[in-house]
């Protein structure tokens, strides 16, 4: 990563792309762009890729609190990798975004949710469910990224997006419900 970032024939946008792909999880969603005269990092993962349990819509957590204790920590690692990577390099803020399956219910005409009755009637789409930034300004008064507790970065966090209110875990298994 040192290397490319050093690299002189490649634009800041290309640069910053590829340091930005090397600093995240496999699979990540990037995106570089431009805003006024500088750049914003956005990048967006799934919980799977770096922790298990979290395949589909399952999760090992029992509690949303702990769900989201889990994000937040992961989030807070990926940020620190990407500044201490990336640098300044007229950087306005870089975005980092968690996403994970979801099951989307299914509300009856009387406001009532199907799966409350014991009906599988959701499907499991790919949702973000917490995104947070840092922006530039405080970035800056990191001098070393890799000495910075993960606790301190966590603190740093600005919340952009969070689903955990709307969210549900549920430990049951859902029998599904079939036309015919």
């Amino acid at each position: 990563m040192d290397r490319i970032s050093k690299e002189q024939a490649t634009s800041p946008k290309e640069i910053l792309e590829k340091v930005a792909r090397l600093a995240s999880p496999k699979r990540s969603d990037i995106t570089v762009t431009a805003w006024q005269d500088v750049w914003v990092v956005r990048v967006g993962f799934d919980m799977a890729v770096m922790t298990r349990g979290e395949e589909g819509s399952s999760t090992k957590h029992t509690t949303k609190d702990d769900l989201k204790r889990e994000v937040v920590e992961i989030i807070s690692r990926v940020m620190k990798d990407l500044y201490d990577h990336c640098g300044d390099r007229g950087i306005h803020k870089i975005e980092v975004a968690c996403k994970h399956g979801v099951r989307e219910q299914v509300v009856g005409p009387s406001g009532f949710a199907l799966s409350d009755l014991g009906f599988d009637t959701g499907t499991t789409v790919m949702k973000e469910i917490y995104r947070a930034s840092i922006p530039a300004a405080a970035a800056r008064k990191v001098s070393d990224w890799r000495k910075v507790p993960l606790h301190n970065v966590s603190d740093m966090l600005t919340v952009d997006h969070d689903e955990f209110p709307y969210l549900r875990i549920s430990t049951q298994q859902v029998p599904s419900f079939r036309f015919r």
